[in-house]
């Protein structure tokens, strides 16, 4: 089904290069270099921009990871040694853990 995508997407005119690039960011982490290599090259045998896609699947992918590192990083705090502990997201005047995620006390 996954060869089918860029034809399908290829058809949607001005949003083509968008929709196939989430496509491509979307794939699991696991996927074997070669899969993910032919699936970037489909984009070009059905006339999409392989540059944009490419640019745009990675500018997708970034932002995920920042977004999940700025979440990470709100209620997660390395110490000198480098173990990382647990923190409130927000402080709480009444000093209880109050917004600490799940586990956390």
């Amino acid at each position: 089904m996954r060869e089918h995508v860029a034809l399908y997407t290829s058809f949607l005119g001005h949003s083509a290069v968008k929709r196939y690039s989430e496509f491509l960011a979307s794939l699991p982490l696991d996927m074997q270099h070669h899969e993910l290599k032919q699936a970037l090259l489909r984009a070009e045998k059905y006339h999409l921009d392989i540059k944009r896609v490419a640019e745009e699947a990675a500018r997708t992918v970034s932002q995920a990871a920042l977004a999940v590192c700025a979440c990470i990083h709100s209620w997660r705090t390395i110490d000198s040694r480098g173990i990382v502990i647990a923190t409130p997201l927000r402080s709480s005047s009444t000093g209880s853990s109050g917004d600490r995620p799940k586990g956390f006390g």
